[in-house]
């Protein structure tokens, strides 16, 4: 052979070697799979899949290890996803995340926690991840027990973990637990943050203690939909749904108004002659909307407008 030739086989074989090795390559194509239409999105991962393994680009590479089974979780194939792990001879901390937010996402909690409590070692992504998964299915004991315990860990929580356990005390109304987060989130300069904020505006609101969430927004840089709709709902649940109906006025006055927080609004237990004023603000929503407005007596009325 003609040594040119030669030399231009060995170049492509050289390229097409970096190719295969590099990681950045198989990432971009599983994170494409996941965008595809299924099954579709589906039939290509497998293919991908096969291509990494006769290339031994995950078993080279935990990045693309990585990368494979988060497709698989993303596509809701759970068990496919397992075996990638499992099969996996360098798996980090990443690795664990992935698949924690994987089972969470996919409604294994139980799952995502018996990983969770054998994780060699675990970082801050863990433990919001895992408060965050109790907080979505209502175990909220178990996640301010969670949040606890890393802070025994020595871990600082970020804005993720703290709104997540707050939302956790909302629910337990548990106002002294939500009070010395409140503490730490003054010392270490998250009452400033919009999620921090409204979360801990909500737990006080839940807990029955309307003025101290008030408080709490107040000190906030901005108003948005979210705090709004924090002020209505603790107006409304606390026995005061003419102020939850003065504050809708202020948020539609704004350009703040969305249908959600009209719902909001009249779910609450706002007084039916309110209902009135509501029509008089010529409120534009879809072409039909139907609402159920629970009145202060417990009679739901159906309402519609146009």
């Amino acid at each position: 052979m003609d040594l040119g030739l030669r030399a231009a086989a060995g170049a492509r074989a050289e390229a097409k070697d970096r190719l295969w090795s590099d990681p950045n390559f198989f990432s971009h194509l599983l994170n494409a799979c996941c965008l595809l239409p299924s099954p579709r999105s589906l039939r290509l991962g497998r293919q991908l899949h096969a291509i990494i393994a006769i290339v031994g680009a995950a078993s080279f590479h935990r990045f693309t290890g990585n990368h494979l089974f988060h497709m698989y979780l993303k596509l809701g194939r759970v068990p496919a996803a397992r075996v990638v792990f499992d099969a996996m001879a360098c798996r980090n901390v990443m690795s664990f995340n992935i698949l924690i937010g994987g089972l969470i996402h996919n409604g294994d909690i139980n799952a995502a926690r018996k990983l969770f409590d054998e994780m060699p070692e675990r970082n801050l992504a863990t433990w919001n991840a895992m408060i965050a998964g109790l907080a979505h299915f209502e175990l909220d004991k178990e996640g301010l027990e969670c949040f606890l315990k890393s802070r025994r860990e020595g871990l600082r929580p970020d804005e993720f973990g703290l709104g997540s356990t707050l939302r956790c005390c909302a629910r337990l109304k548990d106002a002294g637990s939500g009070r010395r987060i409140h503490a730490f989130v003054v010392i270490n300069g998250f009452e400033q943050d919009m999620c921090v904020g409204s979360s801990l505006a909500h737990m006080y609101m839940r807990s029955g203690h309307l003025e101290e969430g008030e408080r709490v927004l107040r000190g906030l840089p901005f108003l948005n939909v979210v705090s709004c709709h924090t002020v209505i709902a603790g107006r409304a649940q606390n026995g005061d749904p003419e102020g939850a109906f003065h504050h809708f006025i202020l948020m539609k006055n704004v350009g703040l108004l969305s249908d959600h927080v009209l719902v909001l609004v009249l779910q609450q237990g706002l007084l039916v002659e309110s209902w009135k004023q509501i029509q008089e603000l010529e409120i534009k929503g879809q072409a039909c909307v139907t609402l159920t407005v629970v009145a202060k007596v417990g009679q739901c009325v159906r309402l519609e407008f146009f």
